[in-house]
């Protein structure tokens, strides 16, 4: 045999070999996978739109909190109230993202 029909008598079985791998592989744990990928995508996509709107938390002087709330307590309480909210919403999503993975 020339050394060209063995190069392609290989690269034939090892074509083959890969073809028969499909045959082998289970099609739900791959969709699974991609069903993963696809739900952390998506969680990825709405912290990055989310976080800009949380940056201003970071950029907050407590010089103005005070002078926007003034001696109000009814608006202090509200602030209270709404940050008691919103911490309880980051735990539920923190504890499902423990979850989940």
């Amino acid at each position: 045999m020339s050394e060209a029909k063995i190069l392609l008598e290989q690269d034939l079985q090892t074509w083959l070999a890969y073809c028969n791998i499909l045959y082998h592989i289970n099609m739900n744990k791959i969709v699974d996978c991609y069903n993963k990928i696809h739900c952390l995508c998506e969680d990825a996509t709405k912290y990055a739109y989310l976080r800009p709107s949380y940056r201003v938390l970071w950029d907050l002087k407590s010089f103005d909190v005070c002078d926007a709330l003034g001696d109000n307590i009814g608006k202090w309480i509200k602030v209270l109230n709404d940050m008691k909210q919103i911490q309880s919403v980051f735990e539920k999503q923190h504890l499902t993202h423990y979850l989940y993975i």
